[in-house]
């Protein structure tokens, strides 16, 4: 022994093979390649090197237990079908022992676990890992530590088809830079797990750095937990088949920083979940993709919230050239004391329940629009919504024979065929009934009412008859009768218009009824989100007042999802919408 190595162990240029494992459990005991158990003397250093290596078929491959300190060097060490891959532990007493490792060209497949190092103290060699876990149904690394700081490099670092890394310590701080790495999972689980506590001021804090890597095929991506995260600056990365949550930032104190820069999501439960609970959050989102699914339980790009226990924490969003497409949120965020929000050639696309929800209790909230779009027609649960505008007068005058397909004189209603499937309230219509009362039905519900809800006569010249246009691209209704409730000296004409395209209008020439009540006019529609468009309500007339006016009312399939939500409860809001829809 030199210096403070008390003993060790070098294993090098070994094979080791044992025999298939069996298909299902239960798994025997059986070989393990490698054991070794050692106690510390003197406060010295138990080493342990393991250097080209080949595990095949073996129930274990490394068990190392050393009731000290250790120094472990894996290196080059390629594990093929084994049920535990490595269980590395130092501890002692009195809870200072430290494990050392230094882990480089390890590749490991078909495992049911990977590694596992647990000691009192763990360090690592900074240095860029270049491992490959494959085929790993349950952890593929795992670290566990009482007390320091544990730093892990990972470049060009490879993981298909494994459980994920989790490192966890009780008092200290984690450090994880991933860069040009993949980390692919077996569905469950999370790729990248870290939890870290703090007994004093200067521990507790996680620093995590992500560029160009790829998480994909898993639970969670990427999860921590920590009294305090330093800024986050995350480039060029995706996510990719993440069921559940792609990143969640659990943070107990201070403020913290999210910058994210090209970063791509696709079919992802929940994008980015930060809980703040005791800080500000500044939150910037440039150049990047949020795609969501509507994963039960989940289905927002970003679920942010920040608070403390003086209502004083505020919140910050920067939305930069960046599109958040599908789930039922786009981003949603809960704080007690406003912010400012600026969201910028931009788009929020498809989602069903809000685009951008933004709740503040105190404090004033801010908000520019600028140059984005907000439009929910490829949400899950789109519906049909119309708008409506008053457009150029126009009344289509045939007389009373000759030019209509065909004319009624008070006798119900008929059932006319369209040429052209009409989509009304997201159903589409091949018939129409035309009534004598002055509006259109499809069903019990999905009426088109151009006087409301009216009993009309008809004598003299008065008739409805209805006429296809010659290049089949409309239909037009006209009605020219008198209102039963106030005599056949007062005559009404107007027309509704049903057009291939789905829009509806109102033509209105003479109403004599001047002196009618206060209909309901317009559309009334059923299934959907059942909304009646009155126009009563809307502009507060009576159609009877609509002498010599046109209106136009234009489908979009749409949900609630188009929509902003800015409230603040005890504070001011300021909104700017500039070159937007």
């Amino acid at each position: 022994a030199e210096g403070d190595q008390i003993g060790g162990a070098s294993v090098t240029d070994t094979l080791v093979s044992g025999y298939p494992l069996p298909p299902t459990p239960p798994i025997q005991p059986g070989p393990v390649a490698f054991m070794i158990v050692g106690f510390e003397a003197n406060e010295g250093v138990i080493e342990v090197t393991f250097q080209n290596i080949v595990i095949e078929s073996m129930i274990a491959g490394f068990m190392v237990g050393i009731q000290g300190n250790l120094t472990l060097t894996l290196d080059t060490i390629t594990s093929n079908n084994t049920l535990i891959t490595g269980m590395f532990y130092a501890e002692n007493e009195v809870q200072n022992a430290v494990m050392s490792i230094n882990m480089v060209d390890v590749v490991i497949t078909n495992s049911s676990m990977g590694l596992m190092f647990g000691a009192d103290i763990i360090e690592i060699d900074p240095l860029a890992w270049n491992n490959v876990f494959q085929y790993i149904d349950g952890q593929a690394l795992m670290m566990s530590a009482h007390l320091g700081d544990i730093v892990i490099n990972m470049e060009n670092f490879m993981m298909e088809n494994g459980g994920g890394i989790s490192v966890y310590v009780d008092f200290g701080n984690i450090e994880v830079n991933v860069i040009d790495s993949v980390l692919g999972g077996s569905g469950s689980g999370a790729l990248l797990d870290l939890q870290v506590g703090s007994n004093t001021l200067s521990n507790g804090f996680i620093t995590l750095n992500i560029q160009n890597s790829t998480f994909k095929e898993a639970e969670f991506g990427i999860m921590t937990v920590s009294e305090e995260l330093s800024p986050i600056d995350m480039v060029g990365s995706q996510f990719i088949n993440i069921t559940a949550e792609a990143m969640n930032f659990d943070v107990r104190t201070n403020d913290v920083l999210i910058d994210l820069t090209e970063v791509v999501m696709s079919n992802c439960g929940a994008g980015l979940v930060v809980y703040a609970n005791d800080g500000d959050l500044v939150l910037n989102i440039v150049d990047s993709q949020f795609g969501i699914a509507q994963n039960e339980g989940y289905g927002y790009g970003a679920w942010l919230e920040v608070n403390s226990a003086t209502n004083s924490s505020t919140m910050d969003i920067l939305v930069n050239s960046s599109v958040f497409e599908g789930g039922y949120y786009g981003i949603y965020a809960i704080t007690p004391n406003g912010g400012d929000v600026l969201i910028q050639n931009s788009e929020f696309l498809g989602q069903s329940t809000r685009s951008f929800t933004f709740d503040s209790l105190f404090g004033d909230v801010n908000m520019s629009v600028l140059d984005s779009v907000f439009d929910g027609s490829t949400a899950e649960d789109s519906v049909t919504l119309y708008t409506v505008e008053q457009t150029e007068y126009e009344f289509l005058l045939y007389g009373r024979t000759g030019a209509w397909n065909a004319t009624y004189s008070s006798n119900g209603g008929v059932d006319v065929e369209l040429p052209f499937a009409f989509e009304y309230n997201g159903v589409e219509y091949t018939e129409v009934t035309f009534h004598e009362d002055g509006y259109l039905r499809f069903d019990s519900g999905n009426r088109i009412r151009p006087v409301g809800d009216v009993e009309l006569g008809y004598s003299g010249d008065h008739f409805y008859g209805y006429k296809v246009a010659d290049d089949l691209s409309y239909v037009l209704f006209n009605w020219y009768a008198y209102n039963a409730d106030t005599g056949t000296g007062e005559s009404n004409s107007f027309q509704v218009i049903l057009y291939a395209n789905g829009e509806i209008r109102f033509n209105y020439a003479y109403m004599d009824n001047w002196g009618a009540y206060n209909n309901f006019w317009g559309l009334r529609t059923s299934g959907g989100y059942g909304i009646d468009y009155n126009m009563y309500d809307l502009i507060g007339q009576s159609s009877w007042y609509m002498d010599l006016t046109s209106w136009v009312f234009t489908p979009h399939d749409m949900s609630e999802g188009s929509a902003i939500s800015v409230t603040s409860e005890f504070g001011d809001v300021s909104m700017v919408v500039d070159n937007s829809v």
